[in-house]
């Protein structure tokens, strides 16, 4: 199995199977046969028979997207230290998604999620700053989900917001960990951009830790060193 292949998604569809009673195929059949988590929610009920996922199980699969989203950020979404955390949880979350969709993720100084909050479509730039400000936030995280878009160019408008935040952030001690917005299959992430990549997968994006945690962690280590 790749690397992408992780045990919170592996844990979510073989209890899903589980309570289904599909005992013929496994989660791990089920994300070689499609590619990816959120692929195998996409298939339909005749893709899913021939997998000997049948009746309605299958149907649960096809029709089912609501359910299966909210079991996986019970498996995946309270811990996002790094760039790949966030592309997957952004995978997840925006799974069966239609329409464009802006979420602040406030964040402690480790990378647990505090709260997800919900922003202004019309103007999430204003959003962002007011949310994160009420928050009493020291990290945020701005996930963006744009769909039937050329993934291979990033909107020239959204990269001012996004770094104009940034700034309005940082000048009242708040950290704009990353932009990461996601445009199936592919995502770009602000933190991917500086190392020159832009966009990625789940293959290609860092898994190493944000450096707004990586700094703070490494502080507290010193402090408790010297005592």
């Amino acid at each position: 199995m790749k690397d992408s292949v992780e045990t919170g998604e592996l844990g979510a569809l073989d209890d899903i199977l589980e309570g289904l009673g599909v005992s013929k195929v496994d989660g791990v059949e089920l994300l070689q046969r499609f590619g990816s988590y959120d692929r195998v929610f996409d298939a339909s009920v005749s893709e899913m028979e021939e997998c000997d996922v049948k009746g309605r199980a299958a149907e649960f699969f096809t029709y089912g997207k609501k359910v299966v989203r909210q079991a996986a950020l019970r498996e995946l979404c309270d811990f996002f230290p790094s760039e790949f955390d966030a592309v997957r949880f952004a995978e997840t979350y925006f799974v069966g998604k239609k329409s464009l969709c802006e979420r602040l993720l406030i964040l402690d100084g480790t990378g647990d999620v505090d709260n997800v909050v919900e922003l202004s479509e019309k103007n999430p730039l204003r959003d962002v700053v007011g949310q994160a400000t009420l928050s009493g936030a020291r990290h945020v995280l701005w996930m963006s989900f744009v769909q039937n878009v050329n993934a291979m160019r990033f909107d020239r408008r959204r990269k001012r917001e996004v770094e104009i935040a940034a700034h309005a952030l940082k000048s009242i001690g708040i950290t704009l960990v990353d932009y990461i917005e996601y445009r199936p299959p592919r995502f770009y992430s602000t933190v991917a951009a500086k190392r020159g990549s832009g966009y990625i997968d789940k293959q290609t994006a860092n898994r190493d830790m944000y450096k707004a945690f990586a700094v703070k962690l490494n502080t507290n280590l010193l402090k408790r060193n010297d005592k």
